[in-house]
């Protein structure tokens, strides 16, 4: 690319911005509240991050790094957009609670989706974590 190219996209870009309004101000005049995640809300981004885990998984990303990726993915998204609130729930999740539960999560769906994928310590581990579940909620 010559420079009078160079220059002239340089100005094309200028003037471009000049009919555009101003980001920053409009910005500034929206507060933004975050509203409490919805269980179809935590649904949607648990399938996504279970895709995600799957998917870095078959590319041949090991277990925890794959874990470390979609969790993080869920966790961009949640707290970004509801400030880590859930719907009913009095008080903020903390980084540390979120991750476990939706580690969770994720790896219950991942059993079911992609089972190959969850070494086989991890899949003995959620399914005696299943089972002292029921067991407490026969109780």
């Amino acid at each position: 690319m010559n420079f009078s190219k160079i220059i002239l996209s340089f100005l094309a870009f200028f003037a471009v911005l000049e009919f555009l309004p101003n980001a920053k101000v409009h910005a500034q005049k929206t507060k933004f509240t975050p509203k409490p995640a919805t269980i179809d809300d935590i649904n949607t981004y648990s399938f996504m991050s279970t895709a995600t885990f799957c998917r870095s998984r078959d590319l041949g990303i090991d277990y925890q790094k794959s874990l470390t990726i979609a969790l993080t993915g869920q966790a961009s998204i949640f707290f970004s957009k509801h400030g880590g609130l859930l719907t009913g729930a009095k008080t903020k999740l903390t980084e540390r609670q979120f991750t476990d539960r939706a580690g969770f999560l994720l790896l219950n769906q991942a059993l079911n989706v992609c089972p190959k994928s969850v070494p086989a310590a991890e899949k003995t581990r959620i399914k005696e974590v299943i089972e002292r579940a029921k067991k407490l909620q026969k109780k």
